[in-house]
């Protein structure tokens, strides 16, 4: 009579990623977003590998989905929902966020008008007409001088106005543009 021994099945080993990445880690995303009139609905996704990566489903990776409106007919208030979901090294969070910004009409803000008419005399200064034109121009000794006084008086300018409440660095614009936005287009690298 012949035994039958009964072998138990042998276990897979669970695929193991490479040592060592292929994609070369980096932070990644996409963002998608639609506006009509004052709401805008938008979705961002964040990674730190491609997808064809064999580490992209070890790494993080985040999804936000948002809601942003303008509701100035009731209040001068811009409100956000953004739900925000993070997947990565074997877990999952998801947070939920509610926040209003003050909405301002930038020609009444003292801290937009500030940053504008700061904007106004550099141009003026430097004999150009716009922003592009300034981002050729070489600037003389006397100009730069000027400039860093310009820069100086609005630093002063902004400190009083945000200390003294009557702005916010969260103040926006009926767009949705802050203070830094208007800076950095003004002020920004070209």
């Amino acid at each position: 009579m012949e035994q039958i021994l009964h072998q138990p099945p042998k276990r897979k080993r669970p695929i193991q990623p490479p040592l060592f990445c292929s994609c070369r880690p980096m932070r990644s995303g996409a963002s998608v977003s639609m506006a009509w009139q004052t709401t805008t609905v938008y979705y961002h996704r964040r990674s730190q590998h491609r997808p064809d990566c064999p580490w992209h489903r070890l790494a993080g990776r985040s999804w936000t989905f948002g809601l942003r409106t303008t509701i100035s007919a009731i209040v001068a208030r811009s409100v956000t929902v953004t739900l925000n979901m993070d997947f990565g090294a074997g877990g999952f969070s998801l947070a939920p966020v509610l926040s209003a910004v003050p909405v301002v009409d930038r020609t009444r803000s003292p801290a937009f008008a500030a940053v504008d008419a700061a904007c106004e005399q550099i141009l003026q200064v430097n004999g150009v007409e716009s922003i592009i034109e300034l981002s050729h121009h070489r600037m003389t000794n006397n100009e730069a001088n000027a400039v860093a006084q310009i820069y100086q008086t609005l630093y002063n300018n902004l400190q009083q106005v945000l200390s003294s409440g009557r702005a916010s660095a969260r103040d926006q614009t009926q767009n949705g543009a802050t203070l830094l936005h208007v800076s950095l287009y003004h002020f920004g690298p070209r």
